[in-house]
């Protein structure tokens, strides 16, 4: 994709240095997105991530899918089983409206209730978790179906000069950082890895659970790309 360019409304590079400070350790974190009711996958990737040790596993939503509510259920379950961190996608969303969670309908009302209290935006540190665009103050529930625009890409970058956002909704995993007055979006190929202490700011789109793609986040924020 071709770089952005928006010399008027970039931070100023003095802000970027600020965040190449060391953070606290954390612990070991898996991240997957968009497993769109697919039951089996959604299990396979916590088990894959679980054999890499991961401690702490972040959801950036459409856990479930609208076209599909009868996987609902064993999808919230295996979440809830396993305790993962979640955020809400628009297809989660989709599934508590109407007359979900009624008698006869095949979205039971704790799958209901779970999805409908998962919160728009995580934060971990620098680190933000969310299934699209993080303005959730100014958005509301558009955020989780907003584009990265051009002027959204802008906009997180001046203000958030020092975090790292990591999203899920676009289906293609890449990377958006800050070089020289440009925002060249990146494809991620599995097998790259980061260093965040130095890479910060920027935006990481997971990629969808669907076609296998995760990334893990050591305790020393090195950031990989990866398929399970």
């Amino acid at each position: 994709m071709q770089a952005i360019q928006q010399k008027h409304l970039v931070p100023s590079q003095d802000n970027y240095q600020k965040a190449t400070m060391a953070p606290v350790a954390m612990e070991k974190t898996g991240i997957i997105a968009d497993s769109h009711g697919h039951v089996q996958k959604l299990a396979d990737a916590i088990a894959f991530l679980k054999k890499q040790n991961c401690r702490r596993i972040y959801h950036l939503g459409d856990i479930c899918d609208s076209t599909s509510p009868q996987t609902a259920d064993a999808c919230t379950a295996i979440m809830r089983d396993n305790k993962i961190m979640a955020v809400k996608g628009n297809n989660d969303h989709a599934l508590t409206l109407g007359d979900s969670g009624r008698t006869g309908d095949p979205v039971s009302t704790i799958t209901v209730n779970y999805l409908r209290n998962l919160p728009l935006l995580l934060k971990d540190r620098t680190l933000l978790f969310t299934h699209s665009l993080p303005f959730i103050e100014e958005l509301g529930l558009s955020a989780m179906i907003g584009q990265m625009t051009p002027k959204n890409i802008v906009r997180f970058f001046t203000d958030y000069p020092t975090s790292i956002l990591f999203r899920g909704h676009s289906h293609s995993p890449e990377i958006i950082r800050p070089e020289n007055h440009n925002f060249p979006c990146i494809p991620l190929v599995p097998g790259q890895k980061f260093d965040l202490n130095l890479t910060a700011p920027s935006v990481f789109t997971c990629g969808a659970l669907t076609d296998g793609h995760c990334l893990i986040l050591e305790s020393d924020y090195n950031l990989a790309c990866l398929c399970f």
